[in-house]
């Protein structure tokens, strides 16, 4: 009865373990408890492939070849910008940009693996070697052997970080070579790094540089223009010629207007003077008899009656010339020739005084002109000079920007020769083949019970 009841649950066991074959059980859970079953029967079977495993990956490390590593940090510094202006530069509370002046993390991990200048390393490190048994390994190989990368605080910041630091470690089967070869590449990449910002520094300093010539250049001309104008174009001269004629201007003016002044009374008296010349004659009629003496004397004589007869016949008639008309006649002559004098003497006087207003016009205007024209050229030297004081000063600080953008990328590790193999991970290589070992184990257990499992299956039906 016991065997029977063994029997019968035998097959029922049989069932439990393989019931992925077997339609009945399919789609249920799989017991553990069966499937460490299964791994303690082929439990030889899976240590196998274990110590198969293990020793294939001893024996890997065993060949693996001892390599040696070194380690470069460098420190970016963002140059003084070039473009940033003096009166920035002057007043700190002026708001600036806030950009960075350095490129973004993702743009150096870049240069630092890029081809041509890993080409250019492998062509100076190994250019030298002479060597046949050397292999010289392609920008590839070499980008494999490096290990580049950021601080955390520079991958945080990203493009707004100010300063970045860049490590990178090269390995090498020779310690010396894995220090040339970090030396020479860090050499290139600062001086890749240079040009970036050299580049465009020296670009703003020629610029600038030629932009503040042109602009001396222009200053003095127009410096010179401007002492030669006003050295041919005396304001001082003209002004006091100005002053001069003003005053003889004046002086003409005053003496023109007194003698015209005497001219009206001198005409009425003229004309005064011919109405009374007309009422005198130019000469008075005289008669003239005997005196009384002579009468008396004559009385005094016995006349004869002829001698009676002629005394009445002794009055004398005479012309004399008349003396007021004479003086009018001079009075009049005087003040015709006063006045004759007076017009010629006004006449002259307006000619001068129109000479000498057209001349004060015309030296006012000249004035005026050479004062306008001196004006726009001191503004235009003032403007110039103002250019080229702030240009001199923008040239300044380009000039160091220019300096500077040669020293953005500092060396502040320098790799050094290392005295002991890198670690190789030879103790998770170990672990990964023991564990691919049981892995494997394990698939071949199952697949190896399972053949046989469907086999008594078979043979049982």
């Amino acid at each position: 009865m016991d065997n029977e009841q063994k029997n019968h649950c035998q097959p029922d066991l049989e069932r439990r373990l393989y019931m992925n074959y077997n339609e009945e059980y399919e789609g249920n859970e799989i017991d553990i408890v069966d499937i460490l079953m299964i791994f303690w029967t082929k439990k030889f079977l899976i240590l196998a492939f274990v110590l198969l495993f293990s020793l294939a990956g001893f024996a890997y490390v065993k060949m693996m070849e001892p390599y040696y590593e070194s380690r470069t940090t460098l420190l970016f510094m963002p140059p003084v910008p070039a473009e940033m202006s003096a009166e920035m530069r002057k007043d700190p509370a002026q708001p600036q940009s806030s950009t960075s002046s350095l490129l973004p993390p993702d743009i150096y991990l870049t240069l630092a693996t890029a081809d041509d200048l890993l080409y250019d390393t492998i062509n100076i490190v190994y250019g030298a070697e002479t060597s046949g048994d050397i292999s010289i390994p392609t920008p590839t190989g070499l980008r494999e052997k490096m290990e580049v990368e950021l601080n955390k605080s520079s991958e945080k910041t990203g493009a707004t970080s100010e300063k970045l630091t860049l490590s990178v470690k090269i390995k090498d089967s020779v310690p010396e070579r894995a220090v040339e070869l970090l030396t020479t590449w860090g050499k290139l990449f600062i001086q890749r790094n240079s040009d970036l910002f050299t580049d465009r520094a020296g670009t703003s300093f020629t610029y600038i540089k030629d932009s503040m010539l042109s602009v001396k250049n222009d200053l003095d001309k127009t410096q010179s223009t401007l002492l030669e104008y006003q050295k041919k174009n005396p304001l001082k001269i003209l002004s006091s010629k100005l002053e001069t004629t003003s005053v003889i201007y004046g002086k003409a003016m005053k003496q023109y207007n007194e003698e015209m002044l005497k001219i009206a009374p001198l005409e009425s008296r003229i004309k005064a003077t011919r109405k009374l010349l007309s009422l005198e004659p130019e000469k008075l009629s005289l008669s003239k008899g005997m005196s009384t003496e002579a009468v008396w004397n004559f009385l005094a004589r016995e006349l004869t009656p002829e001698e009676l007869k002629q005394l009445k016949n002794m009055n004398i008639d005479d012309e004399i010339l008349n003396a007021q008309n004479s003086t009018l006649k001079a009075k009049l002559y005087s003040d015709e020739l006063e006045l004759a004098t007076l017009k010629a003497s006004t006449a002259e006087l307006r000619k001068r005084i129109d000479s000498l207003r057209k001349d004060s016009e015309m030296t006012e205007a000249r004035i005026a002109e050479i004062s306008n024209q001196i004006h726009k050229m001191a503004t235009e030297r003032d403007i110039l000079r103002k250019s080229y004081l702030l240009l001199a000063d923008e040239y300044q600080v380009s000039k160091v920007a220019n300096v500077e953008a040669n020293d953005t990328v500092r060396i502040i590790e320098k790799p050094v020769l290392a005295t002991e193999p890198a670690s190789q991970g030879k103790l998770k290589i170990l672990l990964l083949a023991s564990l691919l070992g049981l892995f494997m184990g394990v698939t071949v257990a199952f697949l190896v019970h399972a053949v046989q499992s469907k086999k008594e299956k078979t043979a049982a039906e």
